[in-house]
């Protein structure tokens, strides 16, 4: 479906190309927008292929940019933006993008603007949030007066997104080949090598700090909330059983002596860090590669453990290399295709030809034999021969090529309200055991295995606070329906926590209904269950009305706690909720709002397709095509559905 919904604007791309103008360019310019790395990855991929067919082409973080620098007439601009959140900009493209969309920007006039558009989202979400930036960002450059290069890409994480990248770049680059020989006579200078002339990256730790965060890393921030080093109080357990595969902690962080890692921002108190934070919004944390994963791919690079702790010299930076791996790029991520295009043309220069040969095959069919395998880039250096008799391979152009290490953000636990002194957050284990022919390996999710095996209480930790749109109604009378999946229960313990707040100031009396429906797989994973149950007996109810529990893998016979209420059989929580429609109908039809979070799978679509039967059967809307979810579009639209769902 995905494949057939792209191919079409790409096929227009035909009649597009005439639209934009004929007139020679000097430069290539790819603006990015990611949070996680993606969209700077695709962008270093451009880049790679352009200088490749020697046109000269600057990557841009969207940090730096801004509209006027669109008028350029001698320009030609690809922007790749993600998004994020419900539909919002990165937060290193959130200024470009506000800027851009401003109503003072609709008096400049980028008749000169040549431009293409690559979008990335998630088609697992809500849908008429799938790639709204990429969509708005082309659609206002038109607006303004700008001439697409090609029709807007549209890539999607659920399904093969390098690949949909790569038919919009071969596309784009189609156009400008066409340019420089029609402007150039057809002469072309012979192709420099990019591993030569590659400019390492530039990296600087942060003053008086031991933690090694880039200045790319920094930007993936909010720009009015700083990075901050706290200190880990205390680590709870949080399953009632555990094994190598199954773990889940509570962590929570003192903010009292903590400091910013950003020297302008020294004296500014804990106070400053969380002011203005609500219930529902994110702690950020950098989590560190470990060790085991930091010296596997110095082994593979051909370098020597000692000289991971001397400092990085050919990256420009007094940081060891050790620091440089360890804290600022991604080494178990997917790797990246430039990464591996600049290790064939060294292999290349290098005439190592059964390498470069073998590299060639990763290149021509990256989805099968890269992606779909979820090769590293350590992995494929481990194909590579290293020893005295092989020439040093190209660690500052390789490292160029690897994403920055984003932050993971995690839902606060407690109330930001009433907690202003500590941070708490809940991360449960992301661990798996990869099954092939050649591997059986066991698979960590980065932050999840630092947060849950290989952090101790007193060490420090990099975190940041963000802003979300999932927070509780301004009025309290309305009712709140709260949907949580596994882990997804952490934000809903601040929700609670601010309801009591609101009933401790304006009595119970004035708070609506509350309902919580809880699904896990077991028993074992029925986090909080104590907290949960003391919130139905508070104020008489009014802070948490009902609690639903079931389980998905138990057949729960023991008995419950106090009122809650425990579903029997092997059921999924959406499914239950679908069952309890006679009770949930008139929350609807009082204007009730519904959360819901969890994973943005198969556990977000099903959520979406049960409250879209609610919307239908509160004829808050009716659906005249099958699947156009009309009951959730009406919601949406209304600011009564919000999801915080975990890619």
């Amino acid at each position: 479906m995905w494949r057939r919904a792209f191919t079409r604007p790409l096929m227009r791309s035909l009649n597009v190309a005439c639209r934009w103008n004929s007139t020679s360019f000097k430069k290539l310019k790819i603006v990015f927008g990611s949070q996680t790395g993606t969209a700077e990855a695709f962008a270093n991929d451009f880049e790679f292929d352009a200088r490749q067919a020697d046109i000269d082409a600057e990557v841009v973080d969207a940090l730096d940019m801004d509209v006027d620098k669109l008028a350029s007439s001698d320009t030609i601009y690809a922007l790749i933006m993600a998004c994020y959140g419900e539909g919002e900009p990165t937060d290193n493209a959130k200024k470009f993008y506000t800027e851009l969309m401003a109503e003072s920007s609709t008096a400049k006039s980028l008749k000169d603007c040549q431009f293409g558009v690559f979008g990335l989202g998630n088609s697992q979400c809500f849908r008429d949030r799938f790639n709204v930036i990429g969509k708005r960002v082309d659609q206002r450059l038109e607006n303004m007066g700008g001439k697409r290069v090609v029709a807007l890409g549209l890539g999607n994480a659920a399904e093969n997104i390098s690949a949909a990248f790569t038919t919009w770049k071969v596309g784009f680059l189609e156009e400008l080949k066409k340019l420089k020989a029609s402007s150039t006579g057809g002469d072309s200078k012979p192709v420099q090598s990019l591993v030569a002339k590659s400019v390492p990256v530039e990296f600087r730790s942060s003053q008086g700090v031991p933690l090694a965060l880039s200045i790319r890393q920094q930007t993936l921030v909010p720009a009015d909330r700083p990075i901050i080093v706290a200190k880990v109080s205390n680590i709870q357990q949080l399953f009632d059983r555990t094994d190598e595969l199954s773990s889940a902690v509570c962590l929570s962080m003192t903010l009292k002596g903590s400091r910013p890692l950003n020297p302008a921002c020294e004296g500014v108190t804990s106070d400053a860090f969380t002011k203005n934070l609500q219930a529902g919004d994110h702690v950020g944390v950098f989590a560190p590669n470990s060790a085991h994963v930091v010296e596997r791919f110095a082994v593979a690079a051909g370098i020597s453990l000692n000289e991971l702790d001397k400092p990085a010299d050919m990256l420009g930076t007094t940081n060891t290399l050790r620091q440089v791996l360890t804290w600022q790029l991604q080494l178990t991520s997917i790797v990246a295709s430039t990464s591996i295009k600049i290790l064939h043309q060294w292999a290349t220069e290098a005439s190592m030809i059964i390498t470069a040969n073998h590299l060639k095959t990763f290149i021509d069919d990256y989805e099968n034999l890269v992606r779909k395998k979820g090769f590293d880039i350590t992995t494929i250096l481990e194909m590579i021969p290293t020893g005295p008799r092989f020439p040093i391979i190209p660690l500052a152009a390789l490292l160029k090529t690897l994403p920055p290490n984003a932050p993971r953000l995690y839902s606060f636990i407690h109330n930001p309200v009433t907690h202003r002194k500590t941070a708490s957050l809940l991360c449960r284990l992301l661990r798996y055991r990869e099954v092939r022919m050649s591997s059986n390996r066991i698979v960590d999710g980065l932050c999840s295995s630092y947060l849950n095996e290989r952090l101790k209480e007193g060490d420090d930790i990099p975190i940041f606070f963000r802003q979300s749109n999932f927070h509780l109604p301004s009025d309290p009378s309305i009712p709140v329906i709260m949907i949580a999946g596994g882990s997804g229960i952490a934000p809903f313990l601040s929700f609670l926590e601010e309801r009591r707040r609101l009933a401790t100031i304006h009595g119970e009396e004035k708070l609506g209904p509350a309902v919580l429906y809880f699904g896990c797989r077991n028993p074992e994973e029925y986090m909080f269950r104590r907290e949960l149950v003391d919130f139905l007996a508070e104020y008489s109810g009014s802070v948490l009305s009902r609690l639903i529990i079931s389980f998905s893998a138990h057949n729960y016979d023991h008995p419950s706690f106090s009122n809650e209420e425990i579903i029997p059989g092997l059921r999924n929580i959406p499914d239950v909720v679908v069952d309890d429609a006679e009770s949930l109908v008139p929350l609807l039809l009082n204007n009730g709002q519904i959360f819901v979070c969890g994973g943005a799978g198969n556990y977000g679509r099903a959520v979406r397709n049960t409250v879209n039967q609610l919307a239908l059967k509160a004829k808050l809307a009716s659906e005249v095509t099958p699947g156009d979810q009309a009951g959730v579009r009406f919601l949406v639209a209304e600011k009564r559905y919000f999801e915080d769902l975990a890619d």
